[in-house]
């Protein structure tokens, strides 16, 4: 296919010459063809993560950090992509190229980072739709001319016609503006507010640029120092052409500048010119010769939207000079740190992943790796006899548990939670960019922004500035970095290096979406759901349904990234209305396929189910009500760890559809018990006349952190869920070992529902360490008073738990069992696929005396038939007797 590019002559970039632009590489040109330019994803850090992982799960071997790290950097990495403004797409036409400002500084770096050995895998793991996403969101560019919605787009739209922006500097023919003051212009103005690409947002630490934290990454793991000479010698013989003709720059001697060059002992270290000292190099190059000293750096922005941020804007009188946007600035603050420090956590800690140096650094927890102690200047391995042992402080056996806080004080579970922990030393992540600031050494990165600025005018042909003049520009820019840089970091969201809640949503998230908003509004809608769910191999999975019809929008998946492409796929509209029966039926239809799949893998752990209602919109018709109210009552209750979520206007509707006797039940926390299986926690009504998330997302995220996992014994669910898989073979199992992952400042809670005990004479459950660290475990029947039990488990022992009599007599009023688990020491040892952290502390769980209604019967059954049959032969034998007289 040919790819048709915009040749644009950036004369701000260039003295002379036009830099040939690179081609999209084939694999990459279904990204820019059609639909698929069409921002379809949300831009943000759990999307990369996601991404990420997908590409370690499926060669959990091979793709350590630092060959992923490269290769992500190498095949996906491609700044400076835009589109041709005058280009229209055709059978043979893709209207875009790598001819952007950020390109050149990108073949610099190609060639600065070596490339992975062997062929890349990524195109064969990832499917179409993951792969230009995931090339997007590590790619910087600025799609910079006009594209007519300004006026829509744009935070200001006073602006009139001859007020627009026609070309700003950096489209200037140099060679022409130095000698007759003529303009070049492209044919379409550039935008008030351009779009930058290849950025992700967080919550608490700014919109970053992935390509750069990346490619710090894959510096820090193969550090190189290049010598400018060395550099030009091998590109002398490509570059030669560039300067052959050279009239309108007599007064520069280009033969004598590339021989300074051939002989400079200036070199440029990777690991700054991966991030800080890159980008203010193109400050240098592209700003200096048309503004001196007075540059500009840290361009700032705007997303469209909060809940789903798919397009950034940059602000008006940007002026062109998105060299160093405020993302690349805080980012490249970022790149710095784990450039210099990256060799050594993987050095530290085993199998340390990519998505897992994303995760944490961009995360409340930092990276764990910093504070294993270190013994007489050695880094003690995995292999030494003595363990390496991340001590949490927060969760020590001295009553600072959370689960015990909770029950010390009997307050409700979602409100009692720790004070966010002062900011450690020894943990780092993006919260500690002022410290990283305050350590960057000015002088090193003037050297290296100078050095990388040499070479970035070499690449561009610019070499119409002195060498003296260059240093002031560099030292001048980098001073004005440090100067900007502070007031950037205030601006930012604040952010504590612990967060205030240690629990975390796991949950299967069953969203059944009515006609209360329009498609983008539902899209919004779904996004920050994942978001807050978090939607993730470690978290919680999501199922959207139509409200209107039953239908399966996006079924059941633990993949933003699939989740959306199942939206762009559901061809028809969008629901106008809420039928409860039908997003019932199809609910119950799920959950029942759900629990057959239980059955067949014999699962005794599990998230618990959330069905998540909303009702924002239209009066419930009275027939539909009387339906979805029997299957409330009757059918939907054969899942006893099923919860209710309804978000409405119409409080009363919903609290007569969850009322279940004559006498009326009161609204959330009431002490009524109801006559089911289910109980009144498992119904929550959020109240909310706005469609918008930010009217009831704070409710939300509380109640998504109370929902706990599960305990199941798999006979009972297929009793329960009317099963036709036979269930005989599962009444003989007694104990199911099922391992769990728990990490420092995060608590994992787990719920038996009374279904699986009423019968029963004991429950037990142990809790069995793998000397991955120590824990405290908890259990209790309330999550509002003090814990009947706590035990430590350390090393590879473990604790029984042990309940008689657990219902004590009382089977219609019977209550939960509650455990929690906590860490209070890690190893940092977590080597396991399944290991979200490296300091997570790995264990499994092993229960006995689940029972429920159907076993208690046939138990029954068999002691009558025990008592029966000595009747019956003694009674046989008198007959057999009476016969024979």
């Amino acid at each position: 296919m040919i790819v048709r590019h915009l040749v644009a002559i950036w004369l701000g970039v260039l003295v002379l010459g036009v830099v040939v632009a690179q081609n999209i590489p084939t694999y990459l040109l279904p990204c820019y063809r059609g639909n698929e330019t069409q921002p379809w994803l949300p831009n943000s850090m759990s999307l990369l993560i996601e991404l990420v992982r997908k590409i370690e799960d499926a060669r959990p071997t091979s793709l350590d950090a630092r060959t992923l790290s490269v290769s992500l950097f190498h095949r996906l990495r491609f700044d400076g992509i835009e589109r041709d403004p005058a280009g229209r797409e055709t059978e043979f036409v893709t209207p875009f190229g790598i001819n952007g400002i950020m390109a050149p500084k990108m073949r610099v770096l190609r060639q600065l980072i070596s490339p992975p050995a062997g062929e890349s895998e990524l195109e064969q793991i990832l499917s179409q739709f993951d792969l230009c996403a995931l090339h997007r969101l590590i790619s910087s560019s600025v799609e910079p001319f006009e594209r007519g919605d300004e006026s829509r787009t744009c935070p200001l739209n006073m602006a009139t016609p001859q007020d627009r922006i026609r070309a700003p500097w950096i489209t200037r023919n140099k060679a022409q503006n130095a000698t007759s003051g003529a303009r070049i212009q492209f044919t379409r103005p550039v935008s008030r507010c351009p779009i930058e690409v290849g950025l992700a947002q967080t919550r608490s630490y700014g919109s970053v640029s992935p390509g750069i934290f990346i490619a710090s990454i894959a510096a820090g793991l193969q550090p190189q120092t290049v010598q400018l000479k060395e550099f030009v010698a091998a590109q002398k013989t490509t570059k030669d052409k560039l300067y052959e003709n050279l009239e309108t720059l007599d007064e520069v001697n280009v033969s004598e500048k590339i021989g300074k060059l051939l002989k400079s002992l200036d070199s440029v270290e990777n690991t700054f010119a991966a991030n800080l000292a890159g980008d203010l190099a193109e400050v240098c190059v592209y700003q200096g010769p048309f503004q001196g000293t007075n540059v500009a750096v840290g361009i700032p922005g705007n997303w469209n939207d909060t809940f789903f941020p798919r397009l950034k804007y940059m602000i008006e009188g940007h002026s062109g000079r998105w060299e160093m946007t405020q993302s690349e600035l805080v980012t490249g603050i970022d790149g710095m740190f784990v450039a210099q420090g990256v060799s050594e956590w993987v050095d530290r800690v085993r199998r340390l992943r990519l998505s897992q140096l994303l995760d944490m650094y961009y995360s409340s927890r930092g990276i764990p790796s910093l504070s294993i102690s270190n013994s007489g200047g050695k880094t003690k391995g995995f292999d030494d006899d003595e363990e390496q042992i991340y001590t949490q402080k927060p969760f020590t056996m001295n009553g600072s548990n959370i689960l015990r806080k909770i029950f010390d004080d009997g307050t409700e579970l979602t409100e009692a939670v720790p004070e966010p922990s002062p900011i450690d030393p020894d943990i780092s992540n993006a919260c500690d960019r002022r410290t990283i600031l305050a350590t960057i050494d000015r002088d090193k990165l003037r050297e290296e922004t100078f050095a990388f600025a040499q070479i970035l005018q070499y690449e561009t042909s610019s070499l119409g500035v002195s060498d003296e003049r260059l240093r002031r520009i560099c030292d001048a820019t980098v001073d004005r970095f440090f100067r900007e840089a502070p007031q950037i970091l205030d601006g930012l969201p604040k952010c504590n290096q612990i967060g205030a809640d240690p629990r975390k949503p796991a949950m299967d998230m069953f969203i059944i979406i009515d006609g209360s908003r329009r498609q983008y509004e539902n899209l919004q809608l779904i996004n920050y759901l994942t978001e807050i769910g978090q939607v993730s191999t470690f978290g919680s999975t999501v199922t959207v349904i139509h409200g209107g019809t039953g239908d399966v929008m996006v079924n059941r998946t633990n993949s933003v990234s699939s989740a959306f492409e199942d939206l762009r796929n559901f061809t028809r509209p969008f629901p106008s209305t809420l039928s409860l029966s039908r997003s019932f039926q199809t609910l119950l239809r799920l959950l029942s396929n759900q629990t057959e799949q239980e059955i067949r893998e014999g699962i005794h752990v599990a998230r618990s189910q959330v069905a998540l209602v909303f009702s924002q919109s239209q009066r419930i018709i009275q027939n539909d009500f009387d339906s979805a109210q029997r299957m409330l009552q009757g059918s939907l209750q054969r899942f006893p760890d099923l919860y209710f979520l309804f978000v409405t206007n119409d409080v009363t509707t919903f609290e007569n559809l969850v009322r279940y006797t004559p006498t009326p039940t009161h609204f959330i926390g009431t002490t009524e018990k109801f006559t089911n299986l289910v109980y009144p926690e498992h119904y929550t009504i959020v109240r909310s006349d706005n469609t918008s998330p930010e009217d009831f997302s704070e409710r939300l995220m509380k109640e998504f952190r109370k929902i706990p996992k599960r305990m199941v014994a798999a006979h009972c669910l297929n009793y329960y869920s009317n099963s036709s898989i036979p269930s005989h073979e599962y009444f003989e199992i007694n104990r199911y070992r099922y391992e769990d992952y728990v990490g420092p400042y995060h608590e994992l809670i787990y719920r038996i529902s009374p279904f699986y005990f009423r019968y029963s004479e004991a429950v037990n459950v142990q809790f069995i360490g793998v000397d991955y660290g120590s824990l405290t475990i908890c259990v209790s029947r309330s999550s509002s008073t003090a814990p009947d039990q706590c035990h430590s488990l350390r090393g590879i022992d473990g604790v029984w738990l042990n309940l008689t009599q657990p219902c004590r007599g009382d089977v219609l009023n019977c209550p939960p069992i509650f455990y929690s688990v906590n860490v209070d020491v890690s190893n940092v040892r977590c080597s396991e696929n399944d290991c979200r952290y490296p300091d997570q502390v790995r264990f499994y769980i092993q229960h006995e005396g689940l029972t429920c209604e159907r076993s208690f019967s046939i138990s029954k059954r068999i002691n009558l038939f025990a008592f029966l049959v000595p009747l019956l032969v003694v009674f046989t034998l008198k007959l057999n007797y009476s016969i024979s007289i």
